[in-house]
């Protein structure tokens, strides 16, 4: 009995499995329909049989971390926390690709340079060395200049207190001129 091919069985898995483009498979075919048999002649022929398949599926991206955005400490003066973040686009996560791994986030301690008190003595203003604290208002500190320069710059004027600043009221003359307030240092 001469041996006779069984039908191909199903193609197998495509070479490629993501990204447009071409890439093979193969299936294959048993030599049983009937085997050869009392000195019968095999199936002529291959077993197995390549062809070409199309995968228009795009790749999964995974995500990738962005650069850090600068430190940014919680006070302007005394101990703080410092914090950065960044973003997970460099490249973002695409068709199912994986988010980046690890915190968006980072945190340290900051030191920014010594409190000095506001016109209240208190440390709460957080201004510096080369500034003055501003009694109440809107504006907190101004430049240690400003103090006692004739010029209202602390929304409450507490920049130009005698009281609050240390300004010393001086007359320029007994004729009725308006006196200036000025620094005790200049």
């Amino acid at each position: 009995v001469n041996g006779n091919w069984a039908d191909w069985a199903q193609w197998g898995s495509c070479s490629l499995t993501c990204n447009s483009g071409t890439g093979s498979r193969s299936r294959s075919r048993t030599c049983t329909n009937p085997a050869p048999a009392n000195n019968g002649i095999d199936c002529v022929g291959s077993g197995t049989e390549t062809g070409s398949c199309t995968v228009t599926t795009p790749c999964p991206i995974d995500g990738e971390w962005g650069s850090w955005s600068a430190w940014n400490c919680s006070r302007t003066c005394g101990n703080g926390v410092k914090t950065r973040s960044r973003d997970c686009d460099n490249p973002a996560p695409q068709h199912g690709g994986a988010d980046c791994p690890g915190n968006n986030t980072d945190s340290d301690s900051c030191w920014a340079g010594t409190c000095y008190p506001s016109a209240l003595g208190n440390l709460d203003k957080n201004c510096t060395a080369s500034s003055f604290g501003c009694k109440t208002g809107s504006v907190d500190c101004v430049d240690i200049d400003k103090k006692c320069d004739g010029a209202v710059d602390c929304t409450d004027g507490s920049d130009e207190d005698p009281k609050v600043a240390g300004c010393t009221p001086t007359c320029n003359g007994a004729d009725g001129e308006p006196c200036v307030t000025q620094s005790p240092f200049g």
